[in-house]
């Protein structure tokens, strides 16, 4: 008659290799004196990472007889759950290309071990000059079984502030200067008027535009 076993030990679902627990010490109990082997054994079949397979642990009891008798327990590992992201960067408002800042660099928490990439990309919706245009960037974090998360940020760029411009003093024909938040230099063009005035304009790239007149004789 072979040794009457213990129970066996609860199957178990898991998500992370590392929760797997180690055998229990198990041993059974025999009809005759003598003593019994306990044989434990192990078959695991892989998935697709290493956070996904299915363990089935197997125990074997003999008596000094070579009856025998055995029971099982399987453990399946599945990480289906993805990373914990960080908040997503503010979005921004910026008036030019050149105020948009590099991006930050984020990581994620896992809930298993193993390393977590990050893929950063960025989609631009171009407006009716280099500075205006919205962009969102985009983090996307991903854990070795493959489970992804992702966090945004948008900026969204507009220069709606004209130049400044300088005109030179009345009867002179010197040239008219111009600054501009954004577009750097903003060269100043002029029209002469037929009432004897000049009239400067200062055009940024954006189409942004600041005037001044000046008297050119009296």
């Amino acid at each position: 008659m072979p040794p009457s076993p213990p129970s066996s030990p609860a199957d178990l679902n898991l998500e992370c290799a590392s929760d797997t627990p180690p055998p229990i010490d198990l041993t059974a109990v025999d009809n005759c004196d003598g003593s019994i082997t306990v044989s434990p054994s192990a078959v695991i079949t892989p998935g697709n990472c290493e956070n996904d397979f299915d363990f089935v642990r197997t125990w074997t009891f003999g008596d000094e007889c070579g009856n025998s008798s055995s029971i099982s327990q399987t453990i399946s590992v599945q990480d289906d759950v993805p990373p914990s992201p960080p908040s997503s960067p503010a979005d921004l408002d910026l008036e030019c290309a050149s105020d948009t800042p590099p991006p930050i660099d984020l990581t994620a928490v896992d809930n298993c071990d193993g390393s977590i990439t990050v893929s950063p990309s960025a989609v631009i919706t171009p407006g009716r000059c280099g500075n205006d245009f919205n962009m969102v960037r985009t983090w996307t974090f991903g854990d070795v079984c493959g489970n992804t998360a992702a966090v945004s940020q948008t900026l969204d760029v507009l220069d709606d502030i004209a130049p400044v411009i300088t005109c030179p003093p009345d009867g002179s024909y010197e040239t008219a200067t111009a600054s501009d938040n954004c577009t750097s230099p903003v060269s100043p063009t002029f029209t002469d008027n037929p009432d004897g005035t000049r009239t400067w304009d200062a055009t940024d790239e954006c189409d942004n535009s600041a005037m001044c007149t000046i008297i050119l004789c009296e």
